[in-house]
Formats: structure tokens, C-alpha cells, sequence
């Protein structure tokens, strides 16, 4: 049986706890069988602590790194057993996580596809097993963390605007190409506005060219797209077709003025 990436919940009764008990049962002044037992766990509870010390004092080298490691996850699957908590205990199972993580992030750290989160969340993992900061994963996690975190600032400042431009959203699409952890909900967010501003675009330079053959098109229906274009995009085309409706909506006015008089 392996070590998890969450070890289980730790026992509420530690080793002190343990020896007050016995202490004050000692002051009572009478015996019984689960004394001894007490007495027992308290006295393999040391050896556990024992042990422990010695792992984390042991200088292991890369060539009996796994070796070490497995017997790091023994002494911890014994040391569940007494359901007592044993300090020690507790740092040796950072050498586990510790192990695992950077197994994890060996291939985690060429994944093209690493979200924000999941930065966050290996982040999480490197500081609560302790890993060195000096560590290359961690240095590595760190920039990626910088990075994401940034992009999520300016994608957010980019979605509280009132108008956007095409080339606003279409840099924050570039970043993902490159393998930048971002939040995808928050990218999703940001392709469909692209996909809704570049279809604005197209249907306004379909009407600005006006091309033979072709049916133009109702002012209703021009100054329809041109109110939607304005809730969420600046976009140099529909800006001149805004101009062009301007144009025909005052033309319209002085057909009607002139043909009431």
C-alpha cells in the first residue's frame, strides 16, 4: 500500500496526551489490562519517533533515494496504526509528498495545458510538503504562477471594459498558444466576444461594399447591429457603417419632411 497525495486525518491524541493519561491513571493508584496496552502503544509510539528521527536526519543520495523513500512510507503506515500523532510522523510524510510532487511535475511542467488552477493548486502542494524554493520545479511553478496571474488581471480589467477592440481580445489569445497557464472560463469568455466582434466586422464590410447583385440592406437592420456592436466593441468598420446609417437616417428625415410639405 502507497502514501496518497492527502495523507489520511491525523489522529487528535498525541504522544504528550498519551503519558498525561498514563499519569494520571498511575496517581489512582490501580491496574488493569488496558493500562498495559497503554503503556504498550506509548513505548512503540517512541520507537516510531525514534525511526522518524533518523529518516529525517539520514542523508539519502540519489542512488538509494527510492529505497529511502519506501521505507519513509512503512514507518508512516505503521505509525497509523497507533493512532496516536507522533510529530515526527508528520515531517517524514512531507518527504513522501515531497517525492511524488516532483515526480508529478517532471511531466506536469511540459504539459502545454496546465490551467491557472492547476498552478495553484501544485503551488499548494510545493509549500505544504515543504519543497525548497531553490528547487527548479518550484522556480519553474513560480513564473508560470507570475505569468497566469498576470494574464488573468489583464484579461479581467480587458472584460470590465465597456468597449473592446479586435486587437485587444486577439491578444489574449496568443498567450495560450504558448503554453501560459490561464483561467479558461475567463479565456472561453474572451473567444466568444472575439468570434462575436470579428462576425460584427464581417456582416459590416458585406454592407459598406455594398457589392452588385446583392440586396442592401434596411436602416432597421443597420442601426440593429450597430447597437449590439456598441454594448461591447469598438471596431473601425462598424464605427464607419455607423457613420453611413447616420448619413441615411437624416436622408430618410428630409425625404419624409419634404414629401409632408
Amino acid at each position: 500500500t502507497g502514501i496518497g497525495e492527502e495523507i489520511i486525518d491525523k489522529p487528535e491524541r498525541t504522544l504528550d496526551d498519551l503519558y498525561a493519561l498514563l499519569s494520571e491513571v498511575e496517581h489512582l493508584g490501580f491496574d488493569a489490562p488496558e493500562i498495559a496496552q497503554l503503556r504498550q502503544i506509548a513505548g512503540e509510539a517512541e520507537d516510531t519517533r525514534r525511526k522518524a528521527r533518523a529518516l529525517l536526519e539520514a542523508k539519502a543520495t540519489p542512488r538509494d533515494r527510492e529505497a529511502f523513500v519506501a521505507e519513509c512510507e512503512r514507518l508512516i503506515l505503521h505509525a497509523q496504526t497507533l493512532n496516536v500523532l507522533v510529530d515526527e510522523i508528520v515531517e517524514v510524510e512531507k518527504i513522501v509528498l515531497r517525492e511524488q510532487l516532483m515526480k508529478e511535475l517532471e511531466e506536469a511542467l511540459d504539459d502545454d495545458n496546465l490551467t491557472l488552477e492547476d498552478v495553484r493548486q501544485l503551488i499548494a502542494r510545493a509549500h505544504a510538503c515543504n519543497l525548497p524554493a531553490a528547487n527548479s520545479y518550484m522556480q519553474r511553478l513560480e513564473i508560470l504562477l507570475r505569468a497566469g496571474t498576470d494574464w488573468e488581471e489583464k484579461a479581467k480589467k480587458l472584460l470590465d471594459k465597456q468597449q473592446r477592440t479586435l486587437e485587444d481580445l486577439e491578444e489574449f489569445v496568443k498567450p495560450r498558444r504558448s503554453g501560459m497557464p490561464v483561467d479558461p472560463d475567463l479565456l472561453e469568455r474572451i473567444l466568444d466576444l472575439r468570434k462575436k466582434g470579428k462576425d460584427f466586422e464581417k456582416q459590416a464590410k458585406i454592407w459598406l461594399l455594398a457589392e452588385p447583385g446583392l440586396p442592401k440592406p434596411k436602416v432597421q437592420d443597420v442601426v440593429r447591429l450597430v447597437t449590439e456592436h456598441d454594448k461591447d466593441f469598438d471596431i473601425p468598420a462598424v464605427q464607419d457603417l455607423k457613420r453611413t446609417v447616420d448619413f441615411a437616417q437624416d436622408l430618410e428625415a428630409r425625404c419624409e419632411a419634404v414629401m409632408r410639405g
